[in-house]
């Protein structure tokens, strides 16, 4: 009585504990936020000077200084796991009280591409400090940097002519420094000079269902086939795990529901996403079942490799009970959109709740990343096309503002094709309404036309895009059919061709999203 002990004989932190011996209090850890392999802790606190370790989670933390009511650690291990993490200190005495703190990644450049015979887009893992980025802070050995931009996660730089087809690197020195003040980590990535010439030559569709049985509410397995964009056909197929194995989920989809299965590309070019359920095949009225949605993330080398799909992310409750539709990465984070509660991101990797960004639509449908932004499409009320937020939001309480409306949109891809209009200027929007088809939207000194300046048909509900020359060239997906269409001098005419079958589903499975085949 008059002091607190713990079971076993021990004291509560502060008090007396067996044999006279005081255990150590921690009263504040300071950063709240650090980052592994860099950041040091001060803790300050009552009993520290015998202190015979740190540990923040499980990972035990270099003391490099302490006294009796202070200890200075060395930086945090690079293996410290990522977080809210308890910190406490541990004493002859015991161990004291926990304080948390949120443990982040280094800031690292993930994956650079080349988007114009002058320009280099870089992405990072989060986003760096605006004011840290210039052109002074990058290195690519055969190439000088005249300008760099940030926005959000990517870096956009100017440089001088590339050569095309040359492998070049690049470094970023450790002057550029994120939003808590960490340099980011000197790893080099490569990218590709820019080969105007070269256009895309496959995409990839998801196929639902195996055939063996009519598609329905039920859980189905998924395929990705990668296919080639002047005939459609089949160049492979990879089969979507069926079962849990490691850390990876199985990924499956409702076979008879044709709003979901949103495909992206990643703005790098290099990773399509995509969201489902963990629920096995079979699972009847899955979209009303608890079991984690879960994400997936595909590269090229998964279609030699079907083991190296990364279906580690799940997310807790988030769009429980609802169906999942569609998914976008950037960097290490995941963007999703489901049919209610809005738009929510994660990074790769998590299994916990996803944060919801923006509330401002309920039910969303596609989802994707043009130029920095990121976008999503809504059917009913409020039907069309919307930006979430400012460029790529992490936080909460973000409004969706109206780009474009239209009948019943899905998939979307936006271009910039007039010098003189800033950023992305037209939009190809997929409308499966009656009589709709893919519609082309215009921005003229910086607002965007309500009223399509073409139609391109039939009606497809899934869309992947790219430029060629004058031209704009989709792939559209519509249930049973694939189709190609050529509009043609899109950026300065309302010319355009009809679609063309290119490919059909088989007996009982049907087609859903559709991307461009990732840059190796």
């Amino acid at each position: 009585a008059g002091g607190g002990a713990t079971a076993g004989g021990g004291a509560t932190a502060g008090g007396g504990a067996a044999g006279g011996a005081v255990l150590p209090l921690l009263t504040m850890v300071s950063p709240p936020q650090v980052a592994a392999g860099y950041s040091t802790l001060t803790i300050d606190g009552t009993n520290l000077l015998a202190a015979t370790s740190v540990t923040c989670g499980l990972t035990s933390v270099p003391i490099a200084s302490n006294t009796n009511v202070q200890i200075t650690t060395a930086a945090l291990p690079a293996s410290t796991a990522l977080g809210m993490q308890p910190v406490s200190v541990t004493t002859a005495a015991g161990t004291s009280n926990a304080i948390n703190v949120d443990v982040i990644d280094r800031l690292r450049l993930t994956a650079a591409v080349a988007t114009s015979s002058t320009s280099v887009q870089l992405t990072f893992n989060r986003p760096p400090d605006p004011a840290t980025v210039g052109p002074p802070r990058f290195t690519i050995p055969g190439l000088t940097v005249s300008a760099a931009v940030a926005s959000s996660t990517t870096v956009t730089l100017t440089t001088d002519a590339q050569t095309a087809a040359t492998v070049y690197s690049v470094t970023a020195d450790n002057l550029l420094l994120d939003l808590i003040g960490t340099p980011v980590t000197q790893d080099a990535v490569t990218f590709t000079g820019h080969s105007p010439s070269l256009l895309p030559t496959e995409f990839v569709v998801i196929r639902v269902g195996d055939g063996s049985a009519a598609l329905g509410a039920a859980s189905v397995p998924v395929f990705l086939e990668r296919r080639l964009i002047a005939t459609g056909a089949l160049v492979s197929t990879l089969p979507m795990p069926t079962a849990d194995a490691g850390v990876n989920a199985t990924f499956t989809m409702a076979g008879s529901a044709v709003g979901d299965g949103s495909l992206s590309l990643s703005p790098d070019g290099r990773s399509l996403a995509c969201l489902g359920y963990s629920s096995p095949p079979g699972t009847a009225a899955v979209a009303s079942t608890t079991l984690p949605r879960v994400a997936a993330v595909i590269d090229a080398a998964d279609f030699g490799n079907p083991a190296g799909v990364d279906t580690s992310t799940t997310l807790g409750t988030t769009y429980s009970g609802t169906a999942p539709r569609g998914a976008v990465l950037d960097g290490n984070r995941l963007w999703v959109s489901g049919g209610t509660s809005g738009i929510f991101t994660t990074t790769v990797g998590a299994t916990a709740n996803a944060t919801n960004v923006s509330t401002t639509i309920s039910t969303n449908r596609s989802i994707a990343i043009y130029g920095g932004q990121l976008y999503s499409t809504t059917g009913g009320t409020g039907a069309g096309i919307y930006a979430v937020g400012t460029g790529l939001p992490t936080t909460t309480g973000n409004m969706q503002t109206l780009i474009a409306p239209t009948t019943s949109p899905y998939a979307f891809a936006l271009f910039d094709l007039d010098p003189n209009e800033p950023g992305v200027d037209t939009l190809y929007l997929a409308d499966d309404g009656g009589g709709q088809g893919i519609k082309r939207f215009r921005k003229s000194g910086g607002v965007w036309g309500t009223t399509p300046e073409a139609t391109l048909g039939p009606v497809v509900r899934h869309i992947a895009c790219f430029r060629d020359a004058n031209d704009v060239v989709c792939i559209g997906s519509v249930n049973l059919t694939l189709y190609r269409f050529r509009d043609v001098n899109a950026a300065t005419a309302s010319s355009q061709t009809v679609g063309v079958s290119i490919g059909a589903a088989p007996t009982n499975t049907a087609f859903r999203g559709v991307a461009l085949m990732p840059l190796p």
